[in-house]
């Protein structure tokens, strides 16, 4: 009972955390509502791109690392579940970016473990840094209108089907 009684406050207390910071969670700097921030980035090497020029799409923004033990737990995921329901939506983008990696270190990772989604440098954690502060993995969902709906960080199973439900009905 008591070890109950523990989880529920521990519950009510991270709640209240969430909606106090106005739908952010620890270590990030955008809330939940608010434009995402706009960043320039390489969907492929000298290829340029905007966040900004996918307006109109849900985009998935996921920082990432390839030393990072929840990372390596989550990047899987998406690899069996989330990445194969969405790719073929139009107007879906999911945009993993690998936090202080070289094109050659992610290339490398995608192929050795035979990944087919499309991972992005973040070199000097420039494009991370307008988003937060610490800890990954963490997603930005970012709707049609380029505003941030949903954010999560660290790996659990309840946070990707939350994740996952929230793509739902963003796309809806």
């Amino acid at each position: 009972m008591k070890r109950l009684t523990l989880c529920i406050v521990a519950l009510v207390m991270a709640f209240s955390s969430f909606a106090a910071n106005g739908g952010s969670i620890a270590g990030s700097k955008v809330k939940n509502g608010a434009k995402a921030p706009d960043f320039r980035f390489e969907i492929a090497p000298n290829t340029p791109k905007y966040l900004s020029s996918y307006k109109g799409k849900v985009v998935l923004l996921t920082f990432f690392a390839i030393w990072c033990p929840p990372c390596r737990k989550e990047i899987p995921q998406f690899s069996r579940e989330l990445w194969p329901k969405y790719k073929d939506n139009p107007n879906f983008e999911l945009i993993l970016l690998g936090r202080e990696h070289s094109w050659e270190a992610l290339l490398d990772f995608k192929k050795k473990y035979e990944y087919d989604m499309n991972f992005v440098p973040d070199i000097d954690r420039s494009i991370f840094d307008k988003y937060a502060s610490g800890q990954i993995p963490r997603n930005f969902l970012i709707g049609k209108d380029g505003k941030v709906l949903y954010q999560s960080q660290g790996f659990n199973l309840n946070e990707f089907k939350a994740l996952m439900e929230n793509i739902d009905k963003a796309l809806k």
